[in-house]
């Protein structure tokens, strides 16, 4: 009876975990769709709209600083939070580097400079919340390379965790690594 019973419990929390994956996947899929939807609003001659409303990333986007890589993070219930690159004063971009040299994503001499970007302290804020996903919209594109934002942020996160990033380019998903990666 208890093995019945431990054995319907782990089925409940894959389950839970795969809805929560599916709620994620379904609240990207509808803000994609009311995106596309704003491009393809109508005039009342049955013409495209030449002048549509910018989509909602676009419309975030233009309230952030332009002095500075910035970006607004926003947790499942629509909060926002503004994002700055370079150093915390609490010392956040320092327990990034810290945990990137400990996963040996990094080399241990020097200081991993993305540790102090816009993106990896969104995907660090997220994995000390614990929430399952956020959205973060920033002013400039995400960093690519060896030592980047594309090829560490998963990394950051915890395993299951969604962060999609929109930057002026495109939308990128990214996905906490399990731990046997």
């Amino acid at each position: 009876m208890e093995a019945d019973v431990a054995e319907v419990v782990s089925l409940w929390s894959h389950v839970s975990r795969d809805v929560e994956r599916l709620r994620d996947a379904l609240a990207m899929g509808i803000a994609c769709a009311e995106r596309y939807l704003n491009h393809l609003r109508l005039d009342s001659g049955g013409r495209a709209d030449t002048s549509p409303e910018p989509p909602w990333d676009e419309q975030q986007r233009k309230s952030l600083p332009a002095y500075i890589t910035s970006g607004r993070l926003f947790d499942e219930d629509g909060y926002g939070e503004l994002i700055q690159s370079g150093r915390e004063p609490d010392g956040e971009h320092q327990r990034i580097a810290d945990l990137l040299i400990e996963q040996d994503e990094v080399p241990r001499s020097g200081f991993p400079e993305v540790a102090k970007h816009v993106e990896m302290k969104a995907a660090w804020r997220l994995r000390e919340s614990r929430a399952g996903s956020a959205m973060l919209i920033v002013n400039n594109v995400v960093c690519t390379g060896p030592i980047s934002c594309v090829e560490l942020l998963e990394s950051v996160l915890l395993p299951g965790q969604v962060l999609t990033v929109y930057d002026p380019v495109k939308a990128r998903r990214f996905e906490g690594r399990s731990d046997d990666r």
